[in-house]
């Protein structure tokens, strides 16, 4: 029986079992590495790790993240093949690394971030500051979890380092490009009250200052958009000509100027070129020496 997957999956369950049960979950405001958090980690809700947030301060919605490392542990130890493996750690690894993300965006500074929620679960008497090394050790513990689960089930060629590799760029470029994209995208058809608004959407779409050509006729500047257009197809324009012009350049068939640039350069090389020694085989067979740049 291959032991990798197994050792994967033991030690990185554990690894996010000490960031739930050991490690400060929220961010700590004078600093996690001056360890003044140590003297308040059991009696300070501030830093305090998950599982006392979810049994000691009221905190129900942090259990879940320990819950699914016990879970993955024990995937580690009963499983009798790499499939059984693949198919139990993907969606734990996966829905532990989303629900973690997740209720950290949910609840904010001022209780729920969004109404909707309040609706649905009702008013919530509690706030969250931002996420510290506990949360950020569960969440890579969780990646890496998914990771060694798809390895497992045949994906990447089963290879662990890769799969690790591949879902850590994913989830980064996921946290920190896509989402404050969409983040931004999204807020172009909220209201100011922050509902879902169509025509706040139209009304941003197609203000004067996104589509005027008030530069054509002397009373101004154009709208972003024109100058966005124009900006584009210069640079389109400026890359091709360069890139035909080099291409010319090296392959020879180019006319004209670029003809005059390539002979100009041949000339210099010879310019450069160290002459051949008197007496050696190059010099008797009428080669010339191999070329020397000063």
């Amino acid at each position: 029986m291959p032991t990798a997957p197994y050792r994967s999956a033991i030690a990185w369950s554990l690894i996010g079992c000490a960031g739930f049960f050991l490690l400060p979950w929220y961010a700590i405001a004078d600093g996690f590495f001056t360890g003044g958090w140590i003297a308040g980690f059991v009696t300070n809700r501030d830093s305090a790790p998950a599982a006392l947030q979810a049994i000691r301060f009221g905190r129900p919605w942090l259990a879940p993240p320990g819950i699914l490392l016990v879970a993955t542990l024990a995937v580690g130890f009963v499983s009798r093949d790499r499939r059984s493996l693949g198919r139990w750690l993907t969606p734990l690894g996966a829905a532990g690394f989303l629900y973690t993300l997740g209720q950290g965006f949910a609840i904010g500074l001022s209780g729920w971030s969004w109404p909707i929620l309040g609706r649905v679960f009702g008013a919530l008497d509690d706030r969250q500051v931002g996420l510290g090394v506990g949360a950020l050790v569960v969440c890579a513990a969780f990646v890496f979890l998914c990771a060694a689960g798809l390895a497992a089930g045949g994906a990447f060629r089963g290879d662990g380092f890769v799969a690790g590799s591949v879902m850590l760029v994913a989830a980064l470029v996921g946290l920190f490009t896509v989402f404050p994209v969409v983040r931004i995208l999204s807020a172009a058809v909220e209201a100011d009250g922050g509902a879902l608004s169509p025509s706040a959407l139209a009304a941003r779409l197609f203000t004067a200052k996104i589509w005027r050509l008030d530069c054509l006729t002397g009373g101004g500047t154009c709208g972003v958009a024109w100058n966005t257009l124009l900006l584009a197809l210069l640079t389109a324009a400026s890359t091709t000509g360069l890139g035909t012009f080099v291409a010319e350049f090296e392959t020879g068939g180019a006319p004209g100027t670029a003809r005059s640039f390539r002979l100009a350069g041949r000339r210099r090389w010879r310019r450069w070129r160290r002459p051949p020694v008197a007496g050696t085989a190059n010099d008797h067979n009428g080669h010339d020496s191999a070329p020397f740049i000063a």
